[in-house]
């Protein structure tokens, strides 16, 4: 099933991310998510002692081995480049495009504020705001008008500003990963759907357990897929049943449109789509 579901949805996108406390070992749980055509779901999942380009290469390699032919086109995780360099040298030839999560960026940026120039004083806040308008700013002009605006604004004496000016020109270097004008196209925008899995996983599947087996860990996360595709052929079966009640309203609505328009002149059909209607209130 999962083999054939990256087959499937794969090429959109995948979200890639880590937690802990998965089980009584210290292991990391590492997921990867991906898009179908409404929702982002489990693709596969490795337990991996440490978050490094060789651990990961190892969990993407089995990928390769199953699908030497796939490929995607937006990879999204933190900024740890752990992440895309183990993708990357598993597909070398990959034509994904590495993007790093928006709310890890706007908290990085936040965080490097709070460090220079202390968490508490208003300049920090000013600061971190103004980064934070930068890194939400979808219109690419925009985007580097208050990006220059921020950096003209850091260039002074002090050297909490200077430090901070040449931490954001350094993460400016790098727009191509975090700006939002690059993922106007991406399926996704954050990896906030892959912490939402661990969360669940944690708090639903495990019971909040932080000493499960890995064993009992590793069964949850093979019948994982079967039971959330079911999850959502139910929600889709769901939406359908409730599609076709407001379809059949809408279509009730319309064929007594229709009867009241023939029996009073106030309603007037113009042409297929379009119709006149006269007050009947008397002007005066």
């Amino acid at each position: 099933m999962q083999v054939e579901w990256i087959k499937k949805f794969g090429h959109r996108g995948i979200s890639v991310d880590d937690t802990f406390n998965t089980s009584k070992w210290p292991y990391k749980l590492t997921t990867v998510m991906r898009r179908t055509e409404d929702f982002l779901q489990l693709s596969f999942s490795v337990l991996t002692p440490h978050r490094t380009r060789s651990t990961l290469y190892s969990s993407f390699r089995i990928v390769r081995d199953l699908i030497p032919s796939f490929d995607t086109q937006w990879f999204m995780s933190d900024d740890a480049p752990a992440f895309f360099n183990g993708f990357k040298r598993a597909f070398p030839n990959t034509r994904a495009d590495p993007l790093h999560c928006q709310w890890h960026v706007i908290k990085n940026l936040k965080q490097h504020a709070d460090d220079v120039y202390g968490a508490k004083e208003e300049r920090s806040k000013v600061v971190a705001a103004s980064a934070r308008n930068v890194a939400r700013t979808i219109q690419r002009g925009e985007f580097w008008r208050l990006a220059t605006s921020l950096l003209s604004d850091l260039d002074t004496d002090l050297p909490a500003d200077q430090s901070y000016k040449k931490y954001f020109e350094k993460y400016l270097n790098s727009f191509s990963l975090w700006a939002p004008f690059i993922r106007v196209h991406a399926p996704f925008n954050t990896t906030m759907v892959s912490e939402s899995f661990h969360s669940k996983l944690k708090m639903s599947v495990l019971g909040d357990n932080t000493l499960s087996r890995v064993d009992r860990l590793t069964h949850l996360l093979i019948s994982l897929p079967a039971e959330m595709a079911e999850e959502l052929r139910i929600s889709d079966r769901k939406n359908y049943v409730s599609g076709i009640f407001r379809l059949q309203s809408q279509m009730s609505a319309h064929r007594k449109g229709i009867a009241y328009g023939k029996k009073t002149p106030t309603i007037t059909r113009q042409d297929k789509t379009t119709w006149t209607v006269e007050s009947e209130k008397k002007n005066g």
